[in-house]
């Protein structure tokens, strides 16, 4: 090695001492430099709010759910967390990042695939798929080719690509990857609704649409690889925008709500009952009539009677084959709001909290934490 002239030595012993100590106190003012507080009125300092915001079940002692932290004075803004309850036991999951931290007016859905394997969407159409019970996420890709019936654990849902005339396809959510897929055999139907993405109690899938411009009910007792058709007496005006089965006693109730065409029209409601003959109209919504002027939500009740909720929260129950309603008792048990059908029963939601019902009789607060 060449050594330096002494009379270089020192000035570039000099230089590098400064440069040491002109790096140490950039650090030093770094450190010392505290961060930005957050604005006054951001989400550190807003009052929380627990809320049970979605809940799907593999079996009635096993569900998963989406929990959102949400500020109190604002319930769209929500962290979101993945919960899974089994036998009382309620642990946390990590969501996939992208659906992690604050955020604002966007929902989070579970739709469960069997005892491990889950899905989760946001508003804008994106979905997760994991095989572990949350412990992993895959984004899932492009729909899958279409398919001859509903294998297990498979989900059905209506679904439209966003173009202006689209006709509604009926899919097949696939529970070995999460991919949809088109369901093939379905009746040649319009303004198809499905009225739940699993089967009834009864084993059969149904779907309601309309046919030659009648109202029809499609069921399939085979997963889809059949359909029997039935039609039904012509009920209120407009375009099928609703529907709901419930199986009480060796009846068959449908309650269909449809939008009128008028701009300003409220949504009508029929009611049908079916005892294994045909379908009959029992009950229609009436401005006019007397209460409940609206039926949001049909529950079985011991005895082959019928309970019902109405746009008020309002329940209902009737004693002769859905023709007349008459106010619930307190003993009647039924939430106030919308009772929706689940996989193991029906849920309800009252304030921050939801409850579960494996008849429609006896509820159950749901824990969110």
């Amino acid at each position: 090695m060449t050594e330096l002239p002494s009379r270089w030595r020192m000035p570039l012993a000099g230089a590098t001492v400064c440069a040491v100590l002109v790096a140490i106190v950039i650090v030093l003012r770094e450190d010392s430099v505290p961060p930005p507080a957050a604005p006054a009125g951001t989400v550190s300092d807003q009052p929380m709010v627990l809320v049970l915001r979605a809940v799907d079940f593999v079996h009635e002692r096993h569900w998963f759910g989406v929990q959102g932290r949400c500020q109190e004075t604002d319930a769209r803004r929500c962290a979101h967390t993945l919960l899974e309850s089994e036998h009382g036991q309620v642990r946390s999951r990590e969501l996939p990042a992208e659906l992690r931290g604050q955020r604002g007016g966007t929902a989070v859905g579970v739709t469960v695939l069997g005892p491990e394997r889950l899905l989760v969407q946001s508003d804008p159409g994106r979905r997760w798929y994991s095989a572990d019970r949350g412990q992993h996420w895959a984004e899932v890709g492009p729909d899958a080719p279409p398919v001859g019936e509903i294998p297990p654990n498979g989900v059905l849902e209506r679904h439209c690509e966003p173009l202006p005339g689209c006709t509604p396809k009926i899919m097949v959510t696939l529970p070995d990857s999460g991919r949809r897929a088109e369901l093939r055999g379905v009746p040649p139907l319009t303004e198809i609704v499905l009225h739940t993405g699993f089967a009834d109690a009864d084993g059969k899938w149904r779907l309601v649409g309309r046919r030659a411009d009648r109202p029809v009910l499609a069921a399939s007792a085979d997963r889809g690889r059949s359909w029997q058709v039935g039609e039904l007496p012509p009920g209120p005006r407009g375009q099928l925008i609703d529907a709901e089965v419930a199986l009480s006693g060796r009846s068959t109730y449908l309650r269909l709500a449809s939008r009128p065409p008028e701009r300003d029209g409220k949504p009508a409601t029929a009611l049908y009952r079916d005892d294994g003959a045909r379908w009959q109209l029992v009950w229609q919504s009436d401005p006019a009539g007397p209460e409940p002027r609206s039926l949001t939500g049909v529950l079985p009740r011991p005895g082959g009677q019928l309970a019902a909720t109405d746009e008020r929260g309002d329940g209902w129950v009737s004693a002769d084959g859905g023709r007349s309603f008459q106010p619930a008792r307190p003993e009647d048990q039924i939430p106030r709001g919308r009772p929706r059908r689940a996989r193991t029963g029906y849920l309800a939601e009252a304030g921050n909290t939801l409850s579960h019902s494996p008849d429609g009789v006896r509820w159950t607060p749901l824990p969110n934490g």
